[in-house]
Protein backbone atom coordinates (compact mmCIF):
# COMPACT_ATOMS: atom_id res chain seq x y z
CA UNK A 1 0.00 0.00 0.00
CA UNK A 2 1.31 3.42 -0.96
CA UNK A 3 1.09 6.27 1.47
CA UNK A 4 -0.37 9.59 0.36
CA UNK A 5 3.05 11.16 0.76
CA UNK A 6 4.67 8.57 -1.48
CA UNK A 7 2.05 9.12 -4.17
CA UNK A 8 2.48 12.89 -4.08
CA UNK A 9 6.25 12.61 -4.30
CA UNK A 10 5.95 10.10 -7.15
CA UNK A 11 3.85 12.49 -9.27
CA UNK A 12 6.07 15.45 -8.49
CA UNK A 13 3.89 16.98 -5.83
CA UNK A 14 4.76 18.06 -2.32
CA UNK A 15 3.59 16.86 1.01
CA UNK A 16 1.10 19.51 2.18
CA UNK A 17 2.46 19.55 5.73
CA UNK A 18 6.01 20.08 4.55
CA UNK A 19 4.88 22.81 2.18
CA UNK A 20 3.09 24.68 4.96
CA UNK A 21 6.10 24.35 7.25
CA UNK A 22 8.44 25.63 4.54
CA UNK A 23 6.15 28.57 3.77
CA UNK A 24 5.95 29.42 7.45
CA UNK A 25 9.75 29.28 7.76
CA UNK A 26 10.22 31.53 4.74
CA UNK A 27 7.65 33.98 6.07
CA UNK A 28 9.41 34.08 9.43
CA UNK A 29 12.74 34.72 7.71
CA UNK A 30 11.27 37.54 5.65
CA UNK A 31 9.65 39.06 8.74
CA UNK A 32 12.96 38.89 10.62
CA UNK A 33 14.80 40.55 7.75
CA UNK A 34 12.14 43.23 7.43
CA UNK A 35 12.46 44.00 11.13
CA UNK A 36 16.21 44.48 10.84
CA UNK A 37 16.35 47.98 9.42
CA UNK A 38 17.47 51.35 10.80
CA UNK A 39 13.85 52.47 10.61
CA UNK A 40 12.79 49.61 12.85
CA UNK A 41 15.64 50.38 15.25
CA UNK A 42 14.46 53.98 15.51
CA UNK A 43 10.94 52.73 16.29
CA UNK A 44 12.29 50.50 19.06
CA UNK A 45 14.23 53.44 20.48
CA UNK A 46 11.10 55.62 20.48
CA UNK A 47 9.29 52.87 22.36
CA UNK A 48 12.19 52.62 24.85
CA UNK A 49 12.80 48.98 23.88
CA UNK A 50 16.54 49.45 24.14
CA UNK A 51 17.59 45.82 24.58
CA UNK A 52 15.83 44.81 21.36
CA UNK A 53 17.12 47.87 19.54
CA UNK A 54 20.67 47.12 20.65
CA UNK A 55 20.45 43.49 19.55
CA UNK A 56 19.13 44.38 16.08
CA UNK A 57 21.64 47.21 15.61
CA UNK A 58 24.61 45.09 16.61
CA UNK A 59 23.55 42.34 14.21
CA UNK A 60 23.08 44.82 11.36
CA UNK A 61 26.39 46.54 12.08
CA UNK A 62 28.23 43.24 12.20
CA UNK A 63 26.92 42.35 8.73
CA UNK A 64 27.72 45.78 7.31
CA UNK A 65 31.24 45.77 8.75
CA UNK A 66 31.92 42.33 7.29
CA UNK A 67 30.62 43.32 3.85
CA UNK A 68 31.58 46.99 3.47
CA UNK A 69 34.11 47.69 6.21
CA UNK A 70 33.86 49.71 9.43
CA UNK A 71 33.93 53.17 7.81
CA UNK A 72 31.28 52.84 5.10
CA UNK A 73 28.29 55.16 4.69
CA UNK A 74 26.03 52.31 5.76
CA UNK A 75 28.04 51.90 8.95
CA UNK A 76 27.69 55.64 9.42
CA UNK A 77 23.93 55.16 9.60
CA UNK A 78 24.14 52.45 12.26
CA UNK A 79 26.98 53.61 14.52
CA UNK A 80 25.12 56.69 15.83
CA UNK A 81 22.04 54.55 16.46
CA UNK A 82 24.05 52.17 18.62
CA UNK A 83 25.69 55.09 20.41
CA UNK A 84 22.28 56.61 21.13
CA UNK A 85 20.98 53.30 22.46
CA UNK A 86 23.94 53.04 24.83
CA UNK A 87 23.30 56.56 26.09
CA UNK A 88 19.58 56.06 26.59
CA UNK A 89 20.12 52.73 28.35
CA UNK A 90 22.81 54.17 30.63
CA UNK A 91 25.74 52.28 29.09
CA UNK A 92 28.30 55.06 28.81
CA UNK A 93 30.64 53.94 31.58
CA UNK A 94 33.00 51.91 29.40
CA UNK A 95 35.07 52.83 26.39
CA UNK A 96 32.71 51.44 23.74
CA UNK A 97 30.50 54.51 23.62
CA UNK A 98 33.47 56.86 23.26
CA UNK A 99 34.91 54.58 20.56
CA UNK A 100 31.62 54.78 18.66
CA UNK A 101 31.67 58.58 18.77
CA UNK A 102 35.24 58.65 17.44
CA UNK A 103 34.36 56.09 14.79
CA UNK A 104 31.40 58.14 13.63
CA UNK A 105 33.60 61.21 13.36
CA UNK A 106 36.04 59.24 11.19
CA UNK A 107 33.20 57.98 9.00
CA UNK A 108 31.83 61.48 8.64
CA UNK A 109 35.23 62.85 7.70
CA UNK A 110 35.74 60.12 5.12
CA UNK A 111 32.29 60.23 3.52
CA UNK A 112 31.75 64.01 3.52
CA UNK A 113 35.37 65.10 2.98
CA UNK A 114 35.03 67.59 5.84
CA UNK A 115 38.26 68.40 7.60
CA UNK A 116 38.54 67.93 11.36
CA UNK A 117 37.87 69.14 13.96
CA UNK A 118 34.35 70.07 12.88
CA UNK A 119 32.92 66.54 12.53
CA UNK A 120 34.19 65.64 15.99
CA UNK A 121 32.80 68.90 17.38
CA UNK A 122 29.33 68.35 15.94
CA UNK A 123 29.18 64.80 17.25
CA UNK A 124 30.35 65.81 20.71
CA UNK A 125 27.71 68.53 20.75
CA UNK A 126 25.00 66.12 19.67
CA UNK A 127 25.89 63.53 22.30
CA UNK A 128 26.25 66.16 25.01
CA UNK A 129 22.71 67.32 24.25
CA UNK A 130 21.48 63.74 24.43
CA UNK A 131 23.23 63.11 27.74
CA UNK A 132 21.70 66.29 29.12
CA UNK A 133 18.29 65.12 27.94
CA UNK A 134 18.71 61.84 29.83
CA UNK A 135 19.82 63.66 32.99
CA UNK A 136 23.48 62.63 32.86
CA UNK A 137 24.70 66.17 33.54
CA UNK A 138 28.25 65.31 34.57
CA UNK A 139 29.05 63.50 31.32
CA UNK A 140 27.17 66.10 29.30
CA UNK A 141 29.33 68.83 30.82
CA UNK A 142 32.50 66.85 30.05
CA UNK A 143 31.47 66.57 26.40
CA UNK A 144 30.50 70.24 26.13
CA UNK A 145 33.90 71.20 27.49
CA UNK A 146 35.62 68.80 25.11
CA UNK A 147 33.60 70.20 22.20
CA UNK A 148 34.68 73.72 23.17
CA UNK A 149 38.33 72.63 23.30
CA UNK A 150 37.98 70.97 19.89
CA UNK A 151 37.18 74.25 18.13
CA UNK A 152 39.32 76.49 20.30
CA UNK A 153 41.27 79.06 18.25
CA UNK A 154 39.12 78.35 15.18
CA UNK A 155 36.36 80.39 13.58
CA UNK A 156 33.69 77.78 13.48
CA UNK A 157 30.30 79.37 12.61
CA UNK A 158 28.16 77.00 14.70
CA UNK A 159 29.74 77.85 18.06
CA UNK A 160 26.52 79.57 19.11
CA UNK A 161 24.81 76.18 19.42
CA UNK A 162 27.46 75.08 21.92
CA UNK A 163 27.12 78.23 23.98
CA UNK A 164 23.32 78.00 24.19
CA UNK A 165 23.28 74.29 25.09
CA UNK A 166 26.15 74.55 27.56
CA UNK A 167 24.60 77.59 29.24
CA UNK A 168 21.31 75.73 29.54
CA UNK A 169 23.09 72.84 31.26
CA UNK A 170 24.81 75.23 33.67
CA UNK A 171 21.46 76.78 34.55
CA UNK A 172 19.93 73.35 35.16
CA UNK A 173 22.78 72.44 37.51
CA UNK A 174 22.58 75.79 39.32
CA UNK A 175 25.87 77.22 38.03
CA UNK A 176 24.32 80.61 37.27
CA UNK A 177 27.51 82.69 37.46
CA UNK A 178 29.37 80.37 35.11
CA UNK A 179 26.45 80.39 32.67
CA UNK A 180 26.47 84.21 32.66
CA UNK A 181 30.22 84.31 32.13
CA UNK A 182 29.91 81.90 29.21
CA UNK A 183 27.21 84.04 27.59
CA UNK A 184 29.18 87.25 28.21
CA UNK A 185 32.33 85.80 26.61
CA UNK A 186 30.33 84.63 23.63
CA UNK A 187 28.73 88.07 23.20
CA UNK A 188 32.11 89.76 23.39
CA UNK A 189 33.45 87.44 20.72
CA UNK A 190 30.50 87.98 18.42
CA UNK A 191 30.43 91.79 18.56
CA UNK A 192 33.61 92.42 16.51
CA UNK A 193 32.39 90.00 13.84
CA UNK A 194 28.99 91.73 13.71
CA UNK A 195 30.68 95.12 13.52
CA UNK A 196 32.92 93.95 10.70
CA UNK A 197 29.89 92.76 8.78
CA UNK A 198 28.08 96.08 9.25
CA UNK A 199 31.02 98.07 7.87
CA UNK A 200 30.94 96.27 4.54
Amino acid sequence: MFSLGAVLLHIGGEIPGASVAQAASEAATEKHSASQTPTEVRRLIREARYAEAESVTRELLSKVDAKLGPYSEKAGELVPLLAEILVRSGQTEGSEWRDLVERQAAIWQKTTRVNPPWPVYLLLLRWADLLMETGDYARARALFERARETIQNTHYPNEHSLVVSFARLLLITGDYDEAQQLLDRSSATERPRSGAICKR
